[in-house]
């Protein structure tokens, strides 16, 4: 996956995530419903060769008016705020630091 996104990043082009066909949420519930519109947020993605720009296309649900957006597993990419991203980095080199022994020091 990262050789994928570094060659995105190097032509300058973003990941896109294509919207669903279908609302999860309203499915498990068994909810009759539609899915119409074409809304895009961009981001960015933090790879191990640097970063490359994420576009992330959603749809609007008619049973519960919510905008739906794949959460990007199919893709192999994890969604994640920057403060989650971050919090995940730091717990991971904790664990890093522990097994090895070290001492655990921010």
């Amino acid at each position: 996956m990262n050789a994928a996104v570094f060659q995105l990043a190097v032509i300058d082009q973003p990941f896109v995530v294509p919207a669903p066909r279908i609302c999860d949420g309203c499915t498990r519930r068994k909810k009759a419903h539609t899915v119409s519109g074409n809304y895009v947020r961009n981001g960015t993605i933090a790879f191990t060769r640097g970063f490359c720009a994420l576009s992330v296309h959603m749809v609007k649900c008619s049973s519960c008016k919510k905008l739906v957006a794949r959460d990007g597993r199919e893709h192999h990419i994890v969604l994640l705020s920057w403060t989650t991203a971050g919090t995940a980095v730091w717990v991971r080199s904790m664990a890093n630091m522990a097994s090895l022994r070290m001492a655990l020091t921010t």
